[in-house]
């Protein structure tokens, strides 16, 4: 007599709970009538710096930050397809060259020379230059012109945090160069 073998149904996979849009505050818990609560809670928030105003704007800089990240992930989206376009066309123009009857050699330059692949960016960014470094800097500045050398002697600071510093405000035009290299000075705008 032969063994039948039972095969178990397939279990369903599970579906992943879905995640709140943004998490809401825990509600309030009414304290006891006797227990002081209120004049604790008011000591705690005036001593603490505790508001709703105070929780209101942290809340809103980290929803900038959000709207800023989720811009950059649609800029980077916008160029992966673009990547993804590049090789379609790459195919098919190699495709209308070898019907047309062109040469191996002649079809991989005029390829190499029209889809010469972009080098991958480097990963090692620089970090970001807060405010508080970009006003460190421009408290030094003036509308003369100083050479790094001295902004760096009267900031107290490293050469390379006060060149990035620099470049972050050129970049926002809060400060301007004159001249080339070791002769270059940086002034407000």
């Amino acid at each position: 007599m032969a063994k039948q073998h039972h095969n178990p149904k397939p279990q369903p996979k599970a579906q992943p709970e879905p995640q709140p849009a943004s998490p809401q505050p825990a509600p309030a818990s009414a304290p006891a009538q006797d227990s002081g609560f209120d004049a604790l809670w008011e000591r705690f928030t005036v001593e603490a710096n505790f508001s709703q105003d105070i929780l209101d704007a942290e809340a809103e800089v980290i929803r900038e930050e959000i709207a800023r990240l989720e811009a950059r992930i649609e800029d980077k989206r916008k160029e992966l397809d673009a990547i993804v376009r590049r090789e379609k066309t790459a195919r098919d123009m190699l495709t209308m060259m070898l019907t047309a009857g062109f040469s191996h050699d002649a079809i991989l330059s005029a390829m190499k020379v029209e889809f010469r692949a972009k080098k991958a960016a480097r990963k090692d960014k620089e970090p970001e230059v807060n405010d508080d470094d970009k006003q460190s800097v421009l408290d030094v500045l003036d509308r003369e012109g100083q050479p790094l050398q001295e902004i760096v002697k009267a900031s107290g600071r490293e050469a390379k945090d006060v060149q990035r510093v620099l470049l972050a405000l050129v970049s926002e035009g809060k400060v301007v160069t004159q001249g080339e290299k070791r002769a270059r000075i940086y002034m407000l705008a």
